[in-house]
């Protein structure tokens, strides 16, 4: 223990020579006070010390003590949990005796180190799981997971055990090659090569027209069977559609088989296809395949209407042909052949400018039923939008602008912001937004508010809402191409501005506006994915009701049906319906607020993943470069006992002493202050006892 200050110590002798005088001067040369000698010395040293305790304090003396303790190293054991490792014939093993060994591993090496187990599919799970239920295999997310959670403590060494098949995130080999620690590996599945006849996938359309034909490719692959025929089946809307034989003539068989279907009534149809099971077939998860296609009546016409043209309408027509609902045209408002009635949607941009074709094109549109998208920017006429009074205006008295960012309205209802989008579209570039004071109707509500600097300002950047029963939209300002190219420059993608423009899309649909009830939902969930639903409920002036109980019932193919009950939160319901099987389900949404009673229905699918059946061989050759890149062994389960034996002869794997330092502040001790009162107290109690103060 060492002993600190943070003034030199010789302040020390000063406030001895101090406590000494100040002792003597009170006591020894005070003549009013007759005390015996005996009674004289405890004075004054009790007022010495006094004194002396104080007056040190003033010099701010910090302790340092130093103990050691020692550190068990840390052995984890990453369990591989994909569905792969129990497809192949040793399964049973697999789901009895090895989990036990695996235990009996784990408590044999508790007594001397610290045991910390995960498992792992596409994400990493800190209880250890032997379901063998993931859908995905991501060993090099894992491998970095514990890399990053280790990185300054005593790791000694990984034990990962798994079939090698990854078929998510980056090559384990390198990602293994930031843990400087021994690795051992248990091999797990089969690495010789099982007869296998699968579909590999299915590619189709998505979405396609009713009454028209859309082509289907069936990957079939085969896995040493040559010499065999196979019989496959399609089905298409519960109706066996196509029926053929065919003949496996290599080893490694592949091929594409090409269908054209016709759909012919609209709606969510299951698209299912079979292949018979042939000898030897260990595996048939991977015989079947169900997908759904999507066919609607027509898709959705948008024109996007200019005068100048400019890099922002190119960006707007990629985000809506990004949906394969929407037919976009751009059309110069002078070429416009067709009438208004003919589209759905109209994007106004940069209209109306000074030319007398876009004053009348505008006010053709303001007068029609067609939902519209005003973007403006630096070509509009302030003073004609203003007239048309088209829900919203602009006060200005000069022609300037400011470049703005985007605030997400926290306030914001219509519909839910993605988490990806709240959190980056601040930085995205600048609007070149008009200069002046923004004035809305009653029935627009902000998505994005501008932000001039640092300076989060009230005024909008992209609203919308309703206006004399026509839903609107306006971004208020120019420089969307921006928003899109920084998109892909930072995320490889453009799925924040094309979110964004969905959405605003989806809300002008007349259709959906006309109901006071609205349930959102995707179409498509993976199997591996929660079911989250929201809805929206609005009373006769188009207000948000936000106590109402509204009741969910999903039904699957079966007819079996899971109740839910939304809860509001965050301005809208919403419910999160777990996870269900495969397959296609319908949805009836039911309320009442006062006398008026609200219904809606829809489905969804939930895509079956197979992506753990379509590759079983192991790649045991994996594992056993990770152990030996490691200065480590790779095992087979029925090797497990020996793992324990190689830590424990492993040198490098020890006890590491570490030293702590503490320091502390004397000013700080509680007993301290008891000891300075006690002593004062004393003084006090002998003077007093003697007849004097």
């Amino acid at each position: 223990m060492n002993i600190y200050a943070e003034y030199s110590y010789w302040w020390l002798f000063l406030t001895v020579f101090i406590s000494v005088i100040y002792s003597l001067l009170l006591y020894y040369k005070n003549k009013k006070e007759d005390f015996d000698k005996k009674k004289l010395w405890l004075l004054s040293i009790l007022r010495f010390l006094t004194v002396f305790i104080i007056s040190s304090l003033l010099i701010s003396p910090i302790i340092k003590s130093t103990s050691q303790f020692v550190k068990k190293p840390h052995i984890v054991f990453l369990q591989d949990n994909s569905e792969s490792i129990v497809l192949t014939k040793d399964s049973s093993f697999i789901k009895n005796d090895y989990s036990e060994n695996v235990k009996s591993l784990i408590e044999a090496l508790k007594d001397d180190y610290n045991v910390d187990t995960y498992s792992f599919g596409e994400e990493i799970n800190s209880n250890l799981d032997f379901a063998f239920n993931q859908k995905h295999t991501d060993i090099s997310n894992a491998l970095s997971q514990i890399q990053s959670k280790y990185s300054y403590q005593n790791l000694g060494a990984l034990i990962i055990a798994s079939d090698g098949i990854s078929n998510l995130g980056l090559d384990p080999y390198y990602s293994a090659k930031a843990l400087n620690i021994p690795i051992y590996s248990i091999a797990l599945g089969d690495s010789l090569q099982q007869k296998d006849l699968l579909i590999n996938r299915l590619i189709h359309n998505n979405l396609v027209y009713q009454n028209n034909k859309f082509p289907l490719k069936i990957d079939v692959i085969g896995r040493d069977l040559k010499d065999n025929n196979y019989n496959y089946k399609v089905y298409f809307d519960g109706k066996l559609i196509k029926e053929s034989d065919e003949n496996i003539d290599k080893d490694f068989y592949n091929k594409e088989l090409n269908l054209l279907i016709e759909a012919e009534e609209s709606g969510l149809k299951k698209l299912e296809v079979r292949l018979e099971k042939l000898d030897g077939e260990n595996n048939t998860v991977n015989n079947s395949q169900i997908a759904y296609i999507d066919v609607i009546e027509s898709k959705k016409r948008v024109l996007i209407a200019y005068n100048s043209p400019h890099p922002d309408i190119a960006a707007i027509k990629a985000a809506v042909n990004s949906h394969e609902n929407y037919l976009v045209e751009t059309v110069k408002v002078g070429d416009l052949q067709k009438n208004l009635n003919a589209y759905n949607l109209v994007i106004a941009y940069q209209i109306p400018d000074n030319s007398r074709e876009s004053s009348a094109f505008v006010s053709k549109l303001k007068n029609s039923d067609i939902p519209y998208l005003f973007v403006l920017g630096s070509n509009v006429n302030i003073n004609k939008f203003n007239q048309l009074q088209l829900g919203a205006n602009i006060e200005t008295r000069q022609r300037a602008f400011n470049e703005v960012s985007a605030v997400p309205n926290k306030n914001f209802y219509e519909f839910q912001l993605s988490e990806e989008f709240e959190k980056n579209i601040a930085d995205f570039p600048p609007l070149l937004s008009v200069y002046g004071k923004y004035n809305q109707v009653n029935g627009l509500q902000t998505i994005l508010y501008q932000k001039l600097g640092n300076v989060e300002t009230e005024y909008p950047l992209i609203s919308m809402g309703k206006y004399r029963e026509k839903p609107i939209a306006f971004v208020f300002g120019e420089g969307l191409w921006k928003w899109r190219l920084y998109n892909y420059s930072e995320f490889k993608n453009h799925q924040i501005f094309d979110f964004l423009l969905e959405k605003v899309l989806q809300y002008l649909n007349i259709k959906e506006q006309k109901d006071r009830f609205q349930i959102q939902h995707k179409r498509k969930f993976d199997e591996d994915e929660a079911l989250r639903f929201d809805a929206m409920l609005y009373d006769v002036a188009y207000e948000p009701i936000t106590d109402a109980e509204i009741n969910l019932q999903i039904t699957d193919e079966d007819g079996d049906s899971y109740e839910f009950l939304f809860s509001y939160s965050n301005n809208r319901y919403s419910v999160n319906a777990g996870r269900l099987p495969p397959g296609k389900y319908s949805l009836i949404a039911k309320t009442q607020y006062g006398k008026d009673k609200f219904e809606t229905k829809s489905e969804f699918i939930i895509n079956e993943l197979k992506l753990e059946s379509n590759r079983l061989k192991a790649n045991h050759n994996l594992l056993y470069r990770i152990s030996n890149e490691h200065e480590a062994q790779m095992f087979f389960p029925s090797e497990i006992e020996k793992i324990e034996e190689e830590i424990r002869n492993n040198s490098e794997i020890v006890s590491l002493n570490y030293e702590r330092e503490k320091f502390s502040k004397i000013l700080d001790w509680e007993w301290l202050l008891a000891l300075i009162l006690f002593l004062i107290g004393l003084e006090w109690f002998i003077r007093k006892f003697s007849g004097t103060y």
